[in-house]
């Protein structure tokens, strides 16, 4: 049985690759995600490249201390 050519080279063709999309957490939930993890009063919410990389959220701590949170993508945290 005789393919023509291009058939057969689309066969050899690896199969196209599409990337998943990543993971983006909402604002509610880094908010969410950060009080659960610290006791302070929320200052501000800050979009790491428009909320895609995730969000940089301060927080006003007992004492006065101001805590800069990091919550990255896939809702892991990163205390600053």
């Amino acid at each position: 049985m005789c393919l023509p050519l291009a058939a057969v080279s689309a066969e050899r063709e690896p199969a196209q690759r599409t990337l998943a999309p990543q993971p983006s957490v909402s604002q509610d939930r880094a908010l969410d995600l950060v009080r659960e993890a610290v006791d302070g009063r929320v200052l501000s919410v800050i979009p790491i490249e428009g909320g895609r990389r995730g969000y940089e959220v301060r927080v006003l701590l007992e004492g006065g201390r101001i805590q800069t949170i990091r919550v990255n993508s896939r809702g892991r945290l990163e205390r600053r």
